[in-house]
């Protein structure tokens, strides 16, 4: 299937690309595509934007110096790339009253995690949810998540700006956590160390989905 570029915006540290698809695609809030630029070169990429923003989708991305992201950069506004997929497991759930959610992200590891709080907003699913969102810095997307948040009184927005440990997670899990499912997604050390910090924490496997973004530290 075929896309076409028709926005980019670049600020220090992040570069978002905004693609028009061709009639036919979707895809569920959290999933993953591939794309594939004119001579073969393919990257894959959460869409970070909401279903109900299609035909037109966003990416997010750390700007680098490869081939990949140099073209991504200066690639003219309705040239034309290939998607392919959507496929992944961070799938926004729709109707779990009975659990609670906790999104723990790492730096551009928050990207699937935008699509799916911008669209439990817009839906207002009922269930409870919380970002904990590990951040060296400026938080990525930090407007639009605490705009997200005031719209619905079940979404809780953590910035951390702290070592991760289990002392630093489990000081932001409320109520009875070892029944919520804890989605997790960033660069693949900062997700081993989650998954470890889960484990001892008492967080059985089932109750635990992962992704890692490779290339990124």
């Amino acid at each position: 299937m075929q896309a076409k570029l028709t926005n980019r915006e670049e600020t220090p540290g992040l570069l978002v690309c905004e693609f028009e698809s061709e009639p036919g695609f979707s895809f569920q809030p959290g999933e993953y595509i591939q794309i594939v630029l004119e001579g073969g070169d393919k990257r894959y990429f959460s869409v970070m934007s909401s279903p109900k923003e299609l035909p037109r989708f966003k990416i997010g991305t750390r700007p680098s110096e490869s081939v990949f992201k140099k073209t991504l950069r200066s690639m003219k506004f309705e040239t034309e790339v290939q998607i392919n997929g959507p496929w992944g497991d961070l799938v926004l759930p729709y109707d779990s009253k009975e659990r609670s959610y906790y999104f723990v992200a790492g730096g551009i590891g928050v990207t699937p995690f935008l699509s799916m709080i911008k669209y439990k907003t817009e839906l207002f699913l009922p269930y409870e949810l919380s970002l904990l969102y590990f951040c060296g810095g400026v938080p990525l997307f930090k407007f639009d998540l605490e705009n997200w948040a005031n719209q619905s009184n079940k979404t809780r927005i953590l910035f951390i700006h702290e070592p991760i440990s289990a002392d630093t997670i489990k000081r932001r899990l409320v109520g009875d956590y070892a029944k919520s499912i804890f989605m997790v997604a960033g660069p693949p050390g900062f997700v081993n160390k989650v998954l470890n910090i889960l484990q001892e924490i008492g967080i059985q496997p089932q109750n635990i989905v992962h992704e890692s973004y490779t290339g990124y530290n």
